[in-house]
């Protein structure tokens, strides 16, 4: 470690560092056979919940994963997948969480979007969150997270992996540390390819960053991987065929191949 390194640098290089051990054996074996060789692997699509939440890798819990837990959706669409999901969630005996937390990347996005400053993003989040749950009624809830509560770095992220989960319920956290940290999304709740790959473009684009994300680490011989998690080889290649063009072109502007697909195919 370079002794005049900044102290934030220091601290994201022993983070990065940190994973080597559990991303070398991803990288050596493929992502499928070290995922397929974890014990109880089909514990992490288990579902404890109805809980909307953030794709970011810090967030603590959440059973579909989502920008900003969906606030880069459009209104009418989100509010009709809202209420579809709260009738399975009350069939289910379970109230439907909705969840948003500080710092957050796609409050920030939204805040643009909106023609408003970045620095807005928190609160706008946190209001979109709650005026969808008021609009659902008293089974639904909001539940913020504040930066004590996430898990990780509060400004900064730490994962060098997105998974894309069309498997269903994948919930990183149930599997001490076995799978890597890394952002989620749920592709069943995605309606469409354009929007997976606009949404995995933002995740690559905080990951990759060089002040908030590992960008500053990355490289050919250690990339960050997406890796698309499905119950069947062609659910993976088209998920694959879809997450091409968007790490193709962040690959050619960053003059290297520090992002690789690696498919996973999970019958559970």
């Amino acid at each position: 470690m370079n002794e005049h390194e900044s102290d934030v640098l220091q601290a994201a290089r022993q983070d990065y560092q940190q994973q080597n051990g559990i991303m070398n054996q991803v990288y050596s074996k493929g992502a499928s056979q070290y995922i397929l060789s974890i014990p109880g692997i089909e514990n992490a699509f288990t579902r404890t919940g109805w809980i909307f939440s953030c794709m970011d890798e810090r967030t603590p819990r959440g059973n579909v994963r989502l920008p900003g837990s969906g606030i880069l959706y459009e209104d009418k669409k989100f509010m009709k997948m809202l209420r579809q999901v709260l009738e399975q969630a009350l069939a289910d005996g379970e109230d439907l969480i909705l969840t948003s937390h500080e710092n957050c990347g796609a409050g920030k996005i939204k805040a643009l979007q909106l023609g408003r400053a970045a620095s807005e993003g928190d609160e706008i989040a946190y209001k979109m969150i709650s005026e969808y749950v008021a609009k659902l009624g008293p089974r639904a809830k909001h539940i913020h997270f504040k930066s004590g509560h996430m898990q990780g770095p509060q400004d900064r992220h730490i994962a060098r992996v997105v998974y894309i989960d069309n498997v269903g319920n994948l919930n990183i956290a149930l599997m001490d540390g076995q799978l890597p940290p890394g952002m989620a999304l749920s592709r069943k709740y995605i309606p469409d390819n354009k929007t997976l790959a606009d949404y995995t473009n933002v995740a690559l684009g905080i990951i990759t960053d060089k002040g908030h994300g590992f960008g500053k680490f990355i490289s050919d011989d250690e990339p960050i991987v997406v890796i698309p998690m499905a119950r069947n080889r062609v659910s993976a290649a088209k998920m694959t065929d879809a997450l091409a063009p968007i790490v193709n072109e962040l690959n050619k502007d960053m003059e290297s191949e520090s992002i690789i697909i690696d498919p996973v195919v999970i019958q559970v």
